[in-house]
């Protein structure tokens, strides 16, 4: 009797648990249905208490529906007992699933073997039948009667197999209950944590064996026994339903010698909850019961110790699944020798990530397993001691605390574990349900799905055999070649992408190794800048609106209270904005904005702060470069009318212009005000200009500009020059103040080159005694190439050049030989023919330290059954 009313509080609490959730009001009917169903298969004659549990909802919501339904559908289990439980259950689950008919198949493919095991007559999937065809027949909207006409062909084919395998009386074995959500896996869409499992993604190939990419620290080693060989033989949804089959299976072998009663039930319930949104923690949480059942071997240590470890290695594709191995091993006589032993067997990847770092992952866990914690309360009382790991383990998992994700899979298993030793068959099946329904089906209807946008699909064939790009964008790991991980010079990446086009960085020079070709002795450079006009807008700092609780004291402003905002008109063209000035008084985040009342752009400032569109939704669209405040700053924004949108061109932080080529979204119509939104107690003395925009482009090779109006470019040598001009193609130019024509003789203190239009100046030089003066462009030829070999532990990087080369190193905390001899971060010049950078990265040092641990491990464990102490 006390059982029974366990199991009633148990369903009772999961009820008004699912009376608040956030879900659609049939998702909720049919969620009930389901549970009047499972009262229906254990204890009908206390389903009436179940409108109990909906009091709380309907006294806080003012809505009674919920209550007057769940009296009705407990009347049901109550007179007619196990009778209804095949309608209840396919009836709840259609509601819940009405959304998704497709996967609709899923809960029955599981429910059909299930209630033929439980010799339960499935003739409610007809009734279902008749009920949603009627429905279909009945409601005039097409698509509503399209998803009604859906469920009900899955009732009535399904109610046909349940019926088939109830009259031939097929003995349906126990592991053949993991099969069919195994298969039904097949048809989920593919989660947003495998959109990179594509063979032209960077992360995809790249080496598991190195710690690093030449960008940033990215490991991999403690895949290669797991997840890395795993995405590379099958597909994504083989993956999820090969480790949700083991799971089912492993759990179940492993319940069932640990003398659990109806171990399929538990074990059923373990794969359910098989968190295949994660690809890492799917396969840590597949493989725990795996070496759970090696922990109970009776075979010779020599054999088992090695066995358990080699679990643990392919287990540790999640890199905190020691935590789950060593929680369940704790109650074996040989607990400290098993951690250490695995904690061996993981050396090779665990010494390199203890020093440098460990990979994570974004894991969201729901709340609903609070429901088991007072469920594990009550066992206590007889399973005392054992409840405590379980206990800790779903405390630790919902607390949010850090790598709370990480006891996921010893949470839930030593749950389950607890149900031996105790006949708590009733129980068991309350439990089944509460995860059932709300752990698994809130898992699957939340997790979110990988789609990914065709543009950025086509991306991998504009980039082939890149070296490094710039992705502001989604989806960063499809990007055939490796991202910038960290903050390098503009001339090391070689495209940039953003919002699914693609940019060439037009003063890119090489990565890992910047190169430059050097002129031969006849040609020389000539050093000096290039300034482009700035053509200011008309602008009044005094005509402005501001919010009340702003004080403006001349270019002194205050945010007296809460968040403030200072707005002046935009201009009709695009426009650069430049803020300078000393941030006296300053608290996170300010932030630039643009657009109107109802939309803006809103740039935050203050570290590497983010690019928001604020309108009918909340849209991230990239990320800025980060200015230092307080204190003395200068910073300009462009903006540009590109279409009928506007897009955030770039920014330039102190001296240094930083492109971006966001298309904001925002409607250029909508691009009235610009101007500083402050957080309380933010002071700033502050100047503000207005230039016109002028999309410009300066290397060595060209300048190039595309104006409306005439446009000047300057340019200043170090010191003067004098020569006979050479100029390609041609336009106008003035030398000190005065109009020359190609082929003039010229003293030259400053040029300015002179168009309207698109302008593109390839060529630019002086002659003057047989020697070229180059100002811009390469009168010579030049044969340069070069081959990026990856190597165990680094980057050879091969230049072959018939002339001499610059070359620009960043070490990126790594040893850079050139030409066998070390060098730090600089330039250095080298002579024409072959020259070979070599980067070997940090740590490598320590993967070999800790495969030698790894193997000497093994060693030990093989030969500690071998080696006998000699008697005396």
């Amino acid at each position: 009797m006390e059982r029974s009313y366990i199991t009633a509080i148990i369903l009772d609490a999961i009820a008004g648990y699912v009376s608040f959730l956030d879900m659609g009001l049939l998702e909720k009917i049919g969620l009930l249905i389901v549970i009047a169903g499972v009262y229906s298969l254990t204890y009908p004659d206390l389903s009436l208490t179940l409108p109990i549990s909906l009091l709380p909802f309907s006294v806080t919501s003012g809505s009674y529906l919920l209550l007057v339904v769940s009296g009705l559908i407990s009347i049901a289990p109550y007179y007619l007992e196990r009778k209804v439980t095949s309608f209840l259950l396919t009836m709840g689950f259609s509601l819940v699933f009405l959304d998704y008919t497709t996967y609709l198949i899923v809960p029955f493919l599981v429910l059909v073997p299930t209630l033929v095991y439980l010799k339960v007559e499935v003739r409610g999937f007809f009734g279902t039948f008749f009920v949603f065809l009627i429905s279909a027949a009945v409601f005039f909207n097409q698509a509503l009667s399209d998803q009604l006409s859906s469920v009900a062909y899955y009732s009535l084919l399904f109610g046909v197999i349940g019926v088939i395998l109830e009259n031939r009386r097929v003995r349906l074995r126990a592991p053949l209950l993991f099969v069919p959500y195994a298969l039904g896996s097949l048809l989920f869409p593919t989660p947003l944590e495998y959109y990179w499992w594509n063979p032209h993604s960077f992360y995809f190939s790249s080496n598991p064996f190195s710690l690093w990419l030449v960008s940033g620290y990215f490991p991999q080693v403690n895949t290669i026994l797991g997840t890395w060989p795993l995405s590379h033989l099958l597909s994504v949804r083989l993956y999820i339903a090969l480790l949700a089959l083991l799971s089912g299976e492993a759990s179940y072998f492993l319940f069932k010698r640990l003398g659990i009663p109806k171990p399929w039930l538990p074990a059923l319930v373990y794969q359910l909850l098989s968190p295949f949104p994660y690809p890492y923690l799917l396969l840590g949480y597949s493989v725990l019961p795996v070496t759970g059942l090696l922990l109970t071997l009776k075979v010779r240590n020599e054999i088992k110790y090695p066995a358990i470890m080699v679990s643990s290695m392919i287990g540790s594709s999640f890199p905190f699944f020691l935590i789950s191995a060593g929680l369940l091993s704790v109650r074996e006589k040989n607990f400290p020798w098993l951690i250490l032993g695995m904690v061996g067997a993981n050396a090779f990847w665990l010494l390199p990530y203890l020093i440098f770092g460990f990979p994570t992952e974004s894991v969201e866990i729901t709340s609903s397993f609070a429901l088991l914690i007072p469920v594990l309360v009550l066992l206590a009382k007889f399973e005392r001691g054992k409840v405590i790991v379980p206990l800790l383990s779903l405390i630790y998992m919902l607390s949010g605390l850090p790598l709370s994700y990480a006891f996921y899979p010893i949470a839930i298993l030593s749950t389950l574990l607890l149900f031996k030793d105790t006949d708590i068959r009733k129980v068991a099946s309350a439990v089944i349900v509460s995860i059932l329904l709300l752990g698994s089906f809130l898992q699957f209807s939340h997790y979110s799905v990988a789609q990914v946008p065709s543009n950025i699909t086509k991306i991998d064939g504009e980039i082939e055999n890149a070296t490094l790009v710039w992705w502001n964008d989604s989806y960063p790991l499809l990007s055939s070649a490796p991202i910038n991980f960290t903050q390098l010079p503009l001339n090391f990446i070689q495209y940039v992408i953003s919002h699914g086009k693609v940019m060439k960085n037009v003063n890119y020079t090489g990565f890992p190794v910047s190169v430059y070709p050097l002129p031969p002795n006849n040609v020389i450079q000539v050093n000096g800048s290039w300034v482009p006009e700035t053509i200011p807008i008309p602008f009044n700092f005094s005509e402005y609106n501001k919010t009340s609780d702003l004080l403006v004291n001349g270019s002194l402003i205050t945010s007296i209270s809460s968040e403030q905002r200072i707005l002046w008109k935009a201009p009709n063209e695009s426009f650069v904005v430049n803020f300078s000035g000393n941030w006296t008084s300053y608290l996170p985040y300010p932030a630039v904005i643009l657009g109107s009342n109802s939309t803006f752009v809103e740039v935050w400032l203050g570290g590497h702060y983010p690019v928001y569109l604020f309108g009918r939704e909340t849209r991230l669209l990239g990320t800025a470069e980060p200015v230092n405040l307080p204190g003395k700053f200068s910073l300009s924004l462009a903006f540009a009318r590109v279409g009928n949108f506007t897009f955030l061109e770039g920014e330039k932080v102190g001296n240094r212009f930083y492109p971006f080529f966001i298309n904001t979204t925002l409607p250029w119509k909508d691009a009235r005000e610009f101007g500083l939104e402050l957080p309380i107690r933010n002071q700033v003395s502050l100047n503000v200009s207005l230039n016109k925009f002028v999309p410009i482009n300066i290397t060595r090779d060209y300048v190039s500009w595309n104006s409306t109006q005439p446009y000047n470019v300057t340019f200043y040598p170090t010191k003067p020059v004098n020569g006979t001009l050479i100029l390609g193609p041609l336009t106008k130019i003035y030398v000190n103040g005065r109009e020359v024509v190609n082929g003039s003789f010229v003293v030259l203190n400053n040029l300015t080159l002179t168009g309207v239009g698109k302008v593109n100046v390839t060529y630019l030089a002086l002659k003057e005694n047989g020697k070229t003066l180059v100002i811009l462009g390469k009168p010579y030829s030049v044969s340069l190439s070069t081959i990026t070999r990856q190597t165990l532990g680094g980057v050879t990087e091969v230049i072959k050049s018939n002339v001499n080369v610059s070359l620009y190193l960043i070490t990126m905390n790594s040893i850079v030989k050139v030409n066998g001899k070390p060098e730090l971060s600089g330039n250095y010049t080298f002579p024409a023919g072959v020259n070979v950078v070599q980067f070997t990265f940090p740590g490598e040092a320590y993967l070999v330290i800790g495969t030698y641990v790894t193997l000497l491990s093994f060693v030990i464990a093989v030969l500690q059954g071998k080696v006998r102490p000699r008697k005396g």
